[in-house]
């Protein structure tokens, strides 16, 4: 669940800045390429490069297990309530109220509904855990509660698809 949050956070919140940063990657190597540099020092350049290029596709697993290691493998269950003018989360003896106009943000994947009240922060769902099953149904009630419309994102191995 960790690592499709901060797959889904980073899509979100941080693809500009990801993106200016491979192509900050990409200029490196290509400045190392063209200029007329000695071959020691390009083959440096391109290798510096290639490797933080590839680190921005890593940094969501980093993220979940830095969060994973955060909570010592204790996982809460959280269990969450939705009511007409509320929704309240349960976990162990702590109860929260939050309102639906927190919620800046709806994103489904393959196994989970992400309700954002900000880029820091979210509430997730378990749609194999949703009584009755009936993920849709929820999704159309957040969506009138909130006025925002779900978007779906489809979480490969590597690769993200809105």
């Amino acid at each position: 669940m960790f690592e499709a949050l901060c797959k889904v956070q980073n899509n979100v919140y941080y693809r500009r800045r990801i993106r200016l940063f491979q192509l900050i990657c990409i200029m490196i190597m290509a400045f190392a390429v063209a200029l007329e540099i000695s071959r020691p020092l390009k083959i440096l350049l391109v290798a510096i490069g290639g490797i933080l290029f590839s680190f921005s596709n890593y940094l969501p697993k980093y993220k979940a297990k830095s969060m994973i290691s955060a909570c010592n493998g204790n996982f809460a269950t959280i269990t969450y309530n939705f009511f007409a003018d509320r929704f309240v989360m349960e976990r162990n003896d702590d109860t929260l109220d939050a309102e639906y106009s927190d919620i800046t943000k709806i994103i489904k994947t393959e196994k989970y509904i992400f309700l954002f009240p900000n880029s820091n922060r979210a509430y997730a769902i378990d749609t194999s855990r949703i009584r009755p099953r009936e993920p849709e149904a929820l999704l159309d009630f957040l969506s009138d509660k909130t006025g925002l419309n779900p978007k779906t994102i489809f979480i490969e191995k590597r690769k993200l698809f809105i």
